[in-house]
């Protein structure tokens, strides 16, 4: 009798042996999933948040683009600017020219620089109309023989940077600095530019412009245009992902 429940005893106890090693082996494996998870969602909010800072970099571009072509070029032995202007505007919109004016690869007639296809980063903005978008004209060299051509751009941020300076005064070498530029040169920004036809009425306060609303009419402090720029940051490696923000800037009409 009492070998019997010897036996007995050690079945329940292989049994909850068995109950115990698969209830740890559950729990393991949850506990792995949960960390896979949550590694992939942080590499995916690094990725998003790299994306959105090369994003930013394609937004002060095209507001640097804007300013410095209102403002004039510099001359640097006299430090000062001159013979600024506001940049023009397509006289047509409708969507096949809007469309044609987004893919056009044609060459920048000051720099020479070949026009990017903007398609992903423009249609990325869901609010913009085709047929009432009319894209602001690049600065000409000679205004009676350079054609208009939109202000569109796109770069790699790994040169934006200078990544080979960056990397070298790092310290990283060897295979390191070599991930670290095939990861840098995934990143890109695309940025083009519009401009509100009428002009609007803004407030200066101390060193900023701030816009106000209402119409045109008497009491207005200033008047001026409203440029707003469009940009993305573009990461290739991790699916395509972009990051599509809009900055607005308003710049005196003289």
């Amino acid at each position: 009798m009492i070998k019997k429940d010897l036996k007995n005893n050690q079945g329940f106890a292989l049994v909850l042996s068995i109950i115990l090693l698969l209830a740890m082996s559950l729990v393991g494996g949850a506990l792995i999933v949960i960390s896979s998870g949550d590694h992939k969602a942080n590499n995916a909010s690094a990725d998003y948040q790299q994306t959105f800072y090369v994003a930013e970099s394609g937004l002060l571009e095209g507001e640097k683009y804007v300013i410095n072509t209102y403002k004039g070029p510099y001359n640097t032995s006299s430090n000062t600017r001159a013979n600024g202007e506001h940049l023009n505007l397509f006289p047509v919109s409708d969507e096949s020219t809007v469309g044609n004016l987004v893919t056009t690869k044609a060459n920048n007639p000051v720099t020479g620089e070949r026009l990017p296809d903007i398609s992903a980063c423009f249609e990325s903005f869901v609010d913009i109309e085709k047929s009432k978008f009319r894209f602001a004209i690049l600065k000409k060299n000679d205004p009676s023989k350079d054609p208009d051509i939109p202000v569109k751009y796109k770069k790699k941020f790994y040169d934006h940077i200078d990544g080979d300076k960056i990397l070298d005064k790092s310290g990283v070498s060897g295979d390191d600095k070599t991930r670290e530029k095939r990861l840098l040169e995934n990143y890109y920004f695309v940025y083009f530019v519009t401009r509100a036809e009428d002009k609007v009425r803004y407030v200066v306060t101390g060193n900023s412009v701030s816009q106000s609303s209402g119409s045109l009419g008497a009491g207005s402090a200033k008047l001026g245009y409203e440029y707003t720029v469009h940009a993305c940051g573009f990461n290739e490696e991790d699916g395509g992902l972009i990051v599509p923000l809009i900055s607005t800037i308003i710049l005196p009409e003289d």
